[in-house]
């Protein structure tokens, strides 16, 4: 496909001549290296990150780069305490981060990646 380079905004399109994003891809993208994908910034203002369920009460995540609108994946870390029903998400504050509800006696290690909607 074609690629394109906005000079003035350094914003650049694969399969796009307008790319709005530093880098917008109007199609599939393949990773055909071995050991080789997409990487995200963890932690607090990153996409992706871990948390710890305590057993007890909701779990508050800080997460800067939350949006109401998200989408927000668990996955298993480490199995911790007796593992119950899946997490669910309780509350999403944009801006600020989200609360995660366990199971009583759950203290699993969860991974989470949070994708975000497009406008």
């Amino acid at each position: 496909g074609d690629s394109y380079l906005n000079t003035i905004s350094g914003n650049v399109g694969i399969g796009t001549t307008a790319p709005a994003y530093p880098l917008e891809v109007n199609g599939n993208i393949g990773f055909t290296a071995v050991a080789k994908g997409l990487v995200l910034k963890q932690g607090a203002n990153g996409k992706c990150g871990t948390f710890v369920l305590n057993g007890t009460t909701p779990v508050t995540v800080a997460n800067t780069s939350v949006q109401i609108s998200d989408c927000i994946v668990f996955s298993l870390n480490t199995v911790g305490g007796t593992v119950g029903a899946y997490p669910t998400i309780q509350t999403i504050t944009a801006a600020t981060g989200f609360t995660v509800a366990g199971t009583a006696s759950d203290t699993s290690t969860m991974n989470y990646i949070v994708i975000s909607n497009a406008a």
